[in-house]
């Protein structure tokens, strides 16, 4: 099996959201995800979900697992920047999102 990129893998949540989206939201306005407005609600809600989830593992669950995500994605990010090439930055990576401190 071939490594599962981060770009398979915000994909893959990606889609996940999406069928979130679907079975939660009545209005097909409130599903579509290329809409900022709805793809902000939607991940709120999946998030406050998340939140209610997380809970029943203990108090600073959801809290926690946010703290190593966000340091999993700086993490990421720095490693593709990295890895780009200082001849061509386009030849490596190609880093959607940069590090905002």
């Amino acid at each position: 099996m071939a490594d599962v990129t981060n770009a398979d893998r915000a994909y893959f949540a990606e889609v996940g959201l999406q069928a979130f989206a679907d079975r939660v939201f009545h209005s097909a306005k409130d599903r579509d995800m290329a809409d900022t407005e709805a793809f902000i609600t939607a991940l709120g809600d999946f998030l406050a979900d998340l939140m209610h989830l997380a809970d029943q593992h203990g108090d600073d669950t959801f809290a926690t697992a946010l703290g190593r995500g966000t340091m999993h994605y700086h993490d990421e990010v720095q490693s593709e920047l990295d890895n780009l090439s200082p001849a061509n930055p386009w030849d490596k990576a190609t880093p959607v999102l940069k590090i905002v401190e």
